[in-house]
């Protein structure tokens, strides 16, 4: 039946593409990209699977399907993991089905999965234009027709002269729709990531903000098993508004991001900087001594007022004020930072450009 079958290929078609829309969702889901890459591919051979059990055949063992298609496309855009996991399943479907042309089917599934790995690895990076990369990728997948030269006669004719064309028009229009919609999905995840970042990044110092600190902070405050000990450093710039006032605001930003480089110069890669607001910032670090916290935090309001701030021809004096917290084990952030907040109060009140650590009342 073979207007039924060439009907049952084109509803797998379209539940390849709704796979493909599903994609922005499941990577939502799974962070891990070789896992994500794992579950797209085991989805595409199951698209595949179905596609070989409703074949046209047009031979005793020899079925004609969208397959190499799907196989294609894994490999070009999940690679060797998502590639390999549709094409083995693909390969173990299509043996069980078995027939005079299951070695044919084997080699072209194959072929189709390097045509896609070879545009992936090669060609795709150097188009620009989406719909001329797609086509490109269709084109290699229909080089896996060359498969049809190890069946027998006749179906190797009606293969390659008579149903050839089609099934080239299909592999290069289902690659541009099908890949199409894998690439908006990808797109529309990368815009979703950045609109994120950029809500959660200040501008001006490129250091997470109030909303990035808490997801970001609150994330290493949330391991509950740890047991490292904890010290959060909270400071602020003094009389920063007189700097503002007096030199203008062009010059206070330049403060602000001079001050940020000399404290992330003074952090270990580990620990974490943000920017809680106005002039007041916070870092957060793990697995140090109630000493070393201190000498950090020492370290880093030395390095802010040794050296003027030079802004043009302007030199400008600034200081910090730190308040410094420590707990031996996991406390929450928002904890954490109401006592170093405290201690940073207490900072101000001993005449600025100090470190204070905060003590529990007795």
């Amino acid at each position: 039946m073979p207007d039924l079958s060439a009907v049952l290929q084109l509803v797998q078609a379209l539940i390849a593409g709704l796979l493909a829309s599903s994609y922005g969702v499941l990577s939502r889901r799974i962070v891990n990209q070789y896992l994500l890459s794992l579950t797209m591919g085991a989805l595409f051979g199951m698209v595949a699977m179905i596609s070989m059990v409703t074949p046209i055949i047009i031979g005793e063992g020899v079925i004609v399907d969208l397959r190499n298609l799907f196989i294609g496309v894994s490999f070009g855009y999940f690679g060797w993991i998502g590639g390999a996991t549709t094409l083995g399943i693909s390969i173990l479907v299509r043996m069980a089905i078995g027939g005079d042309g299951a070695l044919s089917g084997i080699v072209a599934m194959t072929m189709a999965g390097a045509g896609g790995m070879a545009w992936r690895q090669w060609l795709e990076p150097d188009l620009s234009c989406p719909l001329k990369s797609h086509l490109a990728l269709g084109s290699l997948i229909t080089l896996s027709l060359g498969g049809g030269f190890l069946l027998p006669e006749p179906s190797r004719s009606f293969l390659l002269i008579e149903l050839g064309p089609t099934l080239a028009f299909c592999y290069v229009g289902g690659s541009v729709i099908l890949a199409g919609m894998l690439r908006r999905e990808i797109l529309m995840m990368k815009q979703h990531a950045a609109l994120q970042l950029d809500a959660q990044t200040d501008p001006l110092t490129n250091l997470p903000n109030r909303r990035g600190m808490q997801n970001i902070l609150s994330g290493v405050c949330a391991n509950k098993n740890s047991k490292d000990a904890m010290a959060m450093l909270c400071f602020d710039i003094d009389r920063f508004k007189q700097i503002n006032d007096t030199y203008g605001h062009i010059a206070g930003d330049a403060v602000l991001r001079e001050v940020t480089k000399r404290v992330n110069g003074c952090l270990r890669a580990r620990d974490h900087l943000a920017r809680h607001g106005g002039d007041e910032f916070v870092v957060l670090q793990t697995g140090l001594t109630k000493e070393q916290a201190f000498a950090v935090a020492e370290r880093c309001r030395s390095a802010v007022a040794s050296t003027p701030v030079a802004i043009g021809e302007m030199k400008i004096d600034v200081t910090i004020s730190i308040g410094v917290y420590w707990v031996p084990d996991y406390h929450e952030f928002d904890a954490l930072f109401a006592r170093a907040d405290e201690a940073l109060y207490k900072a101000k009140q001993d005449g600025r450009n100090v470190v204070r650590v905060y003590m529990e009342a007795a």
